[in-house]
């Protein structure tokens, strides 16, 4: 076995067009950032490809003016969603008196003051960076409508709505997709990464109306490059992550080298997310944390860190298996509380996939699954391949093949591991499958073939996976219907749909207080 060719998106686009010999035999991406942060002078530009290839077009950006509108306006729970909400937007540059007018009616009533925050790029790639505004409200009512609106000295974004998460246990809905990228008809080819149907991803979320959309990592596909592309996504799903919380998860393409020790500057500081994990840093953007919504924990965890593909591995174990603990103690808690019945979990790197360009990280397998197994996870959400697969459940080494239309159950059969990559990023002709076989990336970064008798569905092109949850009645059932809807047509069919059931603990245990 020998390690394959450096994939495409990572010696080309997950460098920001560095030259692949700048980067070669890097084992992290510590190195990488002392090699990228080091002076650009001329002698080093012209001994190198060109001074094109290092220092890449100085991008314009507006620089801040009173009359600049609030920008990418977009939503995240806080620590906790039924009494806090973070508020996050840019302007091209530094404004003053940025700050988060909300209350219970259209008069909003309290102004919170935003903390702006930038980042630097590297020399080799310089360029302006917009400026990022966050408010956090607290001590909001669970399950209420807030009105609200972001502004600076001179300007204000139009009011929005939003809710809480209920304090009640409830029915509900979530959406989740994965490797979005921005629509190269509304930006240029020099910072666009995917394809038209990247906004209709975010239409067809704003259709299915869920509470809120988990997102599996490879948001705006920046790629250590122009980080202009950050500016067009976060434009591209304003129109619905203003008025209900978008929870990510960090994606290889997150993870761009020179921005930061660990590449994530950009994403450190474009969101606020909830700071209960271990990693929070100076920003209290966590790298991997975890929400209740209802009878249902999501856990967003960073797959980086424990991803084998090479290529891919620059952060990994760069947590020391903080990570690691903190997901048995985050899990162990949710298997004792009274009021969580699922436990769904999201990361970017595929665990099980058929796919030919990723397939399966063996890495996150060694790390993971045994966790997964032992505290009976019920679903864990993937992206990195872009497509739609979904598997029997699995626990171990085996699996639990069923009939379509049989209901799976968790607690005794194993974990549903969903592939939904196919958010907007670009498919087939790329996207096959190697099925009945899963190309493994295994400890060493090599390819193994192994069997893949445990898919149950996959479905090229692009899709949105829809969660329904029922919490069901005490002494009865609660349900988890997980459906995925193409959006290639407004239409969005259900190309394919499973059910999980559980005893209905927390809808029992809410009611008997």
């Amino acid at each position: 076995m020998s390690r394959p060719p450096v994939p495409f998106d990572v010696s080309e686009a997950a460098r920001g067009g560095i030259p692949e010999r700048i980067l070669r035999g890097v084992r992290s991406s510590e190195e990488a950032y002392e090699i990228l942060r080091r002076p650009v002078t001329r002698r080093s530009v012209l001994k190198g490809a060109g001074a094109a290839a290092l220092a890449g077009p100085v991008l314009w950006t507006r620089p801040g003016r009173a009359s600049e509108p609030p920008r990418g306006i977009h939503l995240a729970y806080g620590d906790d969603p039924g009494t806090s909400m973070s508020v996050s937007w840019f302007t091209g540059g530094p404004v003053a008196g940025a700050a988060l007018e909300i209350g219970d009616t259209p008069a909003f009533g309290t102004t919170i003051p935003a903390a702006s925050t930038t980042y630097s790029p590297p020399p080799s790639i310089p360029q302006p960076i917009s400026r990022q505004h966050h408010a956090t409200a607290t001590g909001l009512e669970p399950g209420t409508r807030y009105h609200y609106r972001v502004r600076h000295d001179g300007a204000v974004s139009p009011a929005f709505t939003f809710e809480t998460a209920p304090g009640a246990i409830v029915p509900f809905r979530f959406t989740s997709f994965g490797d979005h990228g921005t629509d190269p008809g509304t930006a240029t080819s020099r910072v666009s990464w995917g394809t038209a149907f990247s906004p209709r991803a975010v239409r067809a979320v704003t259709a299915l109306d869920p509470a809120f959309h988990v997102h599996n990592g490879d948001l705006s596909y920046s790629c250590g490059g122009p980080q202009l592309a950050w500016d067009v996504w976060f434009e591209q799903i304003q129109s619905r992550a203003a008025v209900m919380p978008w929870m990510v998860a960090l994606g290889n393409h997150e993870m761009e080298l020179g921005f930061g020790p660990r590449g994530y500057d950009p994403f450190r500081s474009r969101f606020r997310l909830p700071a209960n994990g271990i990693d929070s840093g100076p920003l209290r953007t966590s790298t991997f944390y975890a929400f209740q919504y209802s009878n249902v924990l999501v856990m967003m965890l960073d797959g980086n860190e424990a991803a084998s593909e090479y290529g891919y591995h620059f952060n990994r174990g760069y947590l020391a298996g903080a990570q690691d603990a903190w997901i048995e103690q985050t899990l162990q808690a949710a298997r004792t509380s009274p009021t969580i019945d699922w436990v769904v979990v999201s990361f970017h790197n595929c665990m099980f996939c058929t796919d030919v360009v990723h397939g399966s990280d063996g890495g996150c397998r060694t790390r993971w699954q045994s966790l997964f197994d032992a505290y009976r996870v019920d679903v864990v959400l993937n992206g990195h391949n872009h497509c739609y697969e979904r598997t029997h459940p699995i626990r171990g080494h085996g699996h639990t093949t069923l009939m379509p239309g049989e209901p799976v159950e968790p607690a005794t059969m194993g974990v549903t591991y969903v592939c939904a990559g196919g958010g907007g990023q670009l498919a087939a002709p790329r996207s096959v499958s190697t099925y009945p076989a899963s190309l493994l990336h295994n400890e060493a970064g090599e390819r193994e073939i192994e069997h893949a008798l445990w898919r149950a569905s996959r479905i090229e092109g692009y899709t949105v996976a829809v969660v329904d949850v029922d919490p069901g009645a005490p002494g009865g059932t609660t349900t988890l219907t997980l459906t995925a809807r193409e959006f290639m047509t407004d239409l969005m069919a259900p190309v394919d749909r499973v059910v999980l059931t559980r005893p209905a603990k927390a809808v029992a245990a809410v009611r008997g207080r």
